[in-house]
C-alpha cells in the first residue's frame, strides 16, 4: 500500500512539473524497458550463432515434448495480448501533434511492427538457446508452472474473500 502511495506521489510531482519533466521520465522508463531487451537479444543472438548449429539438428529431439492443447493456446494467446498491450496509450498524447490525423496511423503501426519484431527476435533466441543448450547435453530443468484455472486451484484464490464477496452481491 505505501509503495503504491508513494508512487502515485512521485508521479503527481512529475506532473505538477509540467509536461516536459513527465516527458522525460517517459522517454528514461522507455529506455530503461527496452535496453535489457535489446541486451538479452544481442546476446542471447550471438550465443545462438555461435551455438545453435548443433542444436538445430537437435531440434527433432525436441520435437518429442507434448503438443499444447487447444486451451493452452489459449492461455498463451491472452498473456501475448497483454505483452503486446499498452502501445495504443501513446494515443492519448496525439492531442498534442502538430498532425494527429497524420502522426497517429504511423506511430501506431510503426510501435506494433517494432513490438512484433523485438517479441519474434526473444522469442527465436530463447529456441535457439534451449535448442543449443539440449544439443550440448547441459543440464536444463523445465520450471513448470501452474496458469489459468489451474494455478488457481493449486495457489488458491488470488482476490481477498471481502472482494469476491462484493463481486457475487
Amino acid at each position: 500500500v505505501e509503495t503504491v502511495y508513494f508512487g502515485n506521489l512521485a508521479l503527481a510531482l512529475v506532473n505538477y512539473r509540467g509536461v516536459e519533466s513527465g516527458a522525460r521520465w517517459n522517454n528514461f522508463f522507455t529506455v530503461a524497458k527496452l535496453l535489457p531487451l535489446g541486451l538479452f537479444v544481442a546476446a542471447g543472438g550471438l550465443f545462438a550463432l555461435t551455438h545453435a548449429a548443433p542444436g538445430l539438428a537437435a531440434a527433432a529431439a525436441i520435437a518429442g515434448r507434448p503438443a499444447a492443447s487447444a486451451a493452452e493456446w489459449l492461455q498463451a494467446s491472452l498473456l501475448i495480448c497483454f505483452a503486446y498491450g499498452g502501445y495504443d496509450g501513446a494515443m492519448m498524447a496525439m492531442g498534442e501533434a502538430k498532425n494527429p490525423r497524420r502522426d497517429a496511423p504511423f506511430a501506431l503501426l510503426s510501435a506494433m511492427v517494432f513490438l512484433a519484431l523485438l517479441y519474434t527476435a526473444v522469442q527465436l533466441v530463447v529456441d535457439a538457446t534451449l535448442a543449443a543448450l539440449d544439443a550440448l547435453g547441459a543440464p536444463f530443468e523445465w520450471d513448470a508452472q501452474a496458469a489459468g484455472l489451474a494455478g488457481i486451484q493449486a495457489a488458491g484464490d488470488p482476490l481477498p474473500q471481502a472482494t469476491l464477496d462484493s463481486i457475487r452481491k
